[in-house]
């Protein structure tokens, strides 16, 4: 009887050190996911904000590269206009004068405004247009 008493203890004792062992691997492998899950999501953040610096130095590249050619067209098409509107106008050459000295003023100020964050469309509409229809020039519409 001590015999089978002393296998009975040993096998529950193995049983409750397998339990201990299993629970104890449970814990440091939940720990170990955790760690490794605030890891990844650390590395997703800064991977994140890597891209999001990149697409704004690309945004800044390209906007510098097409501004100019935007000025450019702006320019040209204001002076196109002008002179031609000024061509066929009965007005005197001092009121084409003035109206062209307007015009250089309103294109030195384009450059400033295109880079001010607003689009051509908005200094169209909140530049130009109350210009040329206060010069009764044209419309841009």
């Amino acid at each position: 009887i001590p015999r089978i008493v002393q296998q009975y203890m040993d096998q529950q004792m193995n049983e409750a050190v397998k339990v201990a062992v299993q629970i104890q691997s449970d814990l440091l492998r939940d720990e170990a996911q955790r760690e490794n899950d605030e890891f990844l999501r650390t590395v997703d953040e800064n991977i994140k904000k890597i891209i999001k610096e990149h697409v704004k130095e690309q945004v800044k590249v390209k906007v510098s590269k097409i501004l100019p050619r935007i000025e450019q067209a702006m320019n040209e098409q204001l002076k196109a206009e002008v002179l031609t509107r000024s061509s066929h106008s009965s007005r005197t050459s001092y009121a084409v004068a003035a109206d062209l000295s307007d015009m250089e003023l309103l294109l030195t100020q384009a450059p400033y405004l295109l880079r001010v964050s607003l689009t051509p469309g908005l200094v169209q509409q909140r530049v130009l247009h109350p210009y040329l229809h206060r010069h009764h020039v044209f419309s841009l519409e």
